[in-house]
């Protein structure tokens, strides 16, 4: 293995280890009662979605798998961002703005072949999310504990996965695209 591969895995294997805290922290929330229940089961649905992708299913490349990953957190963010404004968490405005992401990401899985101009976007969703992300946790300074603080950087935490898989794996899906044509 080359040193660069070996990088990128060790990245792969650190959003893996994340994945995992995050689905074990998501179970306990929901196992106590401190979640809703759909946001809980989407989140676990959306994490292990792309734990799989991320670790399995892109042996066989072929973007389809990721394009489908990418539409599932996709839609998984708008019925998040719908279902807290309205049940009225936190501020209105970050859950309005944080339905424009997903259609950032939507974009892009249906140009995965646009690898620099994806570049940039990815990048940009995975800031304004996280911007998103830290504006409750500014908001609600003192009334949180550390699962409640870890619970809400799910999305990033899946944004970051897809673009390392996606940046590091793209030849591969390219060539394969190029085969199946």
């Amino acid at each position: 293995m080359t040193e660069k591969k070996i990088s990128k895995n060790i990245w792969l294997h650190i959003m893996g280890v994340l994945i995992l805290a995050e689905i074990v922290v998501t179970i306990l929330s929901l196992m106590g009662g401190q979640d809703d229940t759909l946001i809980c089961i989407g989140t676990i649905i959306t994490l292990v979605f792309t734990a799989l992708y991320g670790f399995f299913l892109y042996k066989k490349p072929h973007g389809n798998m990721l394009k489908y990953t990418m539409l599932l957190l996709a839609a998984f963010m708008v019925f998040n961002a719908a279902l807290c404004l309205k049940n009225r968490y936190n501020s209105s405005l970050v859950h309005i703005l944080r339905l424009f992401i997903p259609c950032i990401i939507c974009y892009v899985a249906g140009r995965l072949n646009r690898i620099e101009q994806n570049k940039y976007l990815l990048t940009f969703a995975t800031v304004a999310t996280l911007v998103l992300d830290i504006i409750p946790v500014i908001l609600c300074i003192g009334n949180f504990n550390a699962s409640w603080l870890f619970r809400i950087f799910w999305d990033v935490i899946i944004l970051i996965t897809l673009m390392i898989a996606y940046f590091t794996r793209y030849k591969e899906h390219k060539e394969a695209g190029l085969q199946d044509a």
